[in-house]
C-alpha cells in the first residue's frame, strides 16, 4: 500500500497545531478567568437631582467605606443640586460635618434621614416615604441601603489547588482529544483491492 509523503506530513502537523490552539485556547481562558475587571462609572451620566446623589452617597458609605472622596462627592454634589426635591438639605449638611469629623456611621444615618429612608420593622408593608418618585426601569424601590453580606474572603491554599487540579484535567482532556482522534482524510476512501 503506498503512503503519500505529503498527506502523512500533513497529518503530523496537524496534531501539533491542534494542540497549540487548544494551548492557545486554554491559556485565554486561565488569563480571563484570573483577570478581574472593575467598572467605574464616573463622568458624563451625573444627575443633576439631590435625590438620587444622597441614595448614590448612602451606596459608597456601605460597598465603599474607604473610599472617602467619592462619598464627599456625592454629598458636596447632593447639596448643590439644581432638583433638591423630596430631599432635607438641613440632614444633608449635617451629614457633610458628621463626614468631615470621620463618623461614617452618623454620615450615612443623616443621609438616610434626608430622603427618610428608615428600615420597616414590621410585617405589614411599608408606608410610602416623603412621597418617593414611582419606581422606573430597573430601580428597586427602596430608599434603604442594606449592610453588605460578609464575604468568603481571599483564596485558600485548598482552592488554589482545586483550581490547578481542575485546569490540569482540563490539559489532559485537551491532550488525549487530540492524541487519539482519528486521521482526517482528505478525498475519498481509497480502494484496498487490486487493478482488474
Amino acid at each position: 500500500m503506498y503512503s503519500d509523503p505529503a498527506s502523512s506530513a500533513a497529518r503530523s502537523r496537524s496534531p501539533r497545531a491542534a494542540a497549540r490552539t487548544a494551548a492557545a485556547g486554554l491559556l485565554a481562558a486561565i488569563l480571563l478567568i484570573l483577570s478581574g475587571s472593575a467598572a467605574y462609572a464616573h463622568g458624563g451620566d451625573e444627575t443633576d437631582r439631590a435625590f438620587d446623589l444622597v441614595r448614590q452617597g448612602i451606596a459608597y458609605l456601605v460597598t465603599k467605606p474607604q473610599d472617602s472622596m467619592d462619598i464627599e462627592d456625592k454629598i458636596n454634589d447632593s447639596l448643590e443640586a439644581k432638583d433638591t426635591s423630596h430631599v432635607d438639605l438641613a440632614y444633608v449638611r449635617k451629614a457633610q460635618r458628621a463626614f468631615k469629623a470621620g463618623d461614617l456611621t452618623a454620615t450615612r444615618i443623616l443621609l438616610e434621614r434626608s430622603i427618610g429612608a428608615r428600615l420597616a420593622t414590621t410585617p405589614a408593608d411599608p408606608v410610602p416615604i416623603n412621597s418617593p418618585l414611582p419606581v422606573t426601569g430597573t430601580e428597586t424601590g427602596t430608599l434603604v441601603v442594606a449592610d453588605p453580606l460578609p464575604g468568603r474572603g481571599a483564596l485558600h491554599a485548598g482552592d488554589w489547588g482545586l483550581l490547578a487540579g481542575s485546569l490540569a484535567v482540563g490539559a489532559a482532556g485537551v491532550a488525549v482529544a487530540i492524541r487519539i482522534r482519528p486521521p482526517h482524510i482528505h478525498g475519498g476512501a481509497t480502494s484496498a483491492g487490486g487493478t482488474s
